[in-house]
């Protein structure tokens, strides 16, 4: 049974109303910490906005139960872990924000290091077994003229077509590699791009199971959007002009193996972290914000959130910004 907190209310007011001018402006914080960084996301809440408001109410009272409505990237969920707390609930409506939330506050203690050795071999030699659709494949697309640069707009292009182009193409040279049905695929990926980035997800989902699976398919997801053809530094998608985009040659195979060797140096980082804390239970749900069904009754003891800021026309792009992650990583 839930214990009753007591008001603190005046105490929380006071203590607050103290707090200097700057505090919350944490410039010169390091807010990649730990698991906070493993994939971009819009909008996210610098981790010591929740840290600090934790600490000062658990001055006043036990936190055992926190909820993030509006969870995005799980910023607050892991935030209540490193707090202690035992029961974390998380919502959101977007399946990518599940994804990086479960990735980002799910300890993994087997060996990272040795499942990512394993993992690069069996993926050097995946490459070698491609060479050479990989190195003909520019060749091919040009000799067919399809001109990469073209809007989606116009009948039969690249743009709209990609992915039944490659495939003929694949299917041609006798090649079992098959790339996925995406919508608009060629207006946001070159051709070696593409074929390049299905050897990766297919190596991924031959050699690794469970959690670890789950965690270098964010490395993954994160590569997807770094290596594509859209202007980097925004959340809405825009592509980069025509003659960047034809002089555009991604190495695909470093920028995913950086992020997972940067993605699995933050794991053990949280693992070490997280060493002498007590078990806890996060459960993350998809339901409307105004109901939580998924959260018992007067279970809560403290929220932490920041709403989502309005739709795509007029602010942050949630949905654009993770489509392609959702297309790519067959997210429902």
């Amino acid at each position: 049974m839930t214990t009753k907190l007591k008001n603190v209310d005046k105490e929380l007011k006071l203590e607050f109303s103290l707090l200097t001018e700057d505090f919350w402006d944490f410039k010169n914080n390091d807010t990649k910490e730990l698991t906070h960084s493993i994939h971009n996301y819009p909008a996210v809440m610098v981790y010591p906005i929740s840290r600090n408001i934790l600490n000062i109410v658990k001055k006043y009272q036990p936190i055992d139960s926190l909820l993030d409505p509006f969870m995005g990237s799980g910023t607050v969920l892991l935030e209540g872990l490193l707090a202690g707390c035992s029961r974390i609930y998380g919502n959101d409506l977007n399946p990518l924000a599940h994804k990086i939330s479960k990735a980002k506050t799910t300890i993994i203690t087997e060996n990272l290091v040795e499942s990512f050795k394993v993992f690069e071999h069996t993926l050097q030699d995946n490459y070698s077994l491609y060479e050479v659709v990989l190195n003909d494949v520019d060749n091919y697309i040009f000799e067919q003229g399809y001109d990469i640069t073209a809007k989606t707009s116009q009948k039969n292009d690249w743009g709209a077509n990609a992915s039944s182009i490659l495939n003929r193409f694949l299917l041609d040279a006798s090649c079992d590699l098959q790339i996925p049905d995406i919508p608009n695929l060629g207006f946001w990926f070159v051709p070696k791009c593409i074929l390049e980035l299905q050897i990766i997800r297919n190596t991924i989902m031959q050699t690794l199971n469970g959690d670890i699976r789950d965690y270098f398919m964010l490395a993954f997801s994160e590569t997807t959007r770094l290596v594509s053809n859209r202007r980097n530094g925004e959340f809405k998608m825009y592509r980069m002009p025509a003659e960047r985009v034809l002089k555009h040659k991604p190495d695909v195979k470093s920028t995913f193996i950086n992020i997972i060797q940067q993605n699995i140096s933050k794991m053990t980082q949280l693992v070490e972290r997280t060493a002498t804390l007590s078990s806890h239970n996060i459960h993350l749900s998809f339901d409307d914000a105004r109901l939580l069904s998924q959260v018992p009754e007067n279970s809560i003891d403290i929220v932490i959130t920041s709403p989502p800021y309005g739709d795509s026309r007029t602010t942050v792009a949630y949905g654009q910004f993770s489509r392609v992650s959702l297309q790519w990583c067959d997210y429902d």
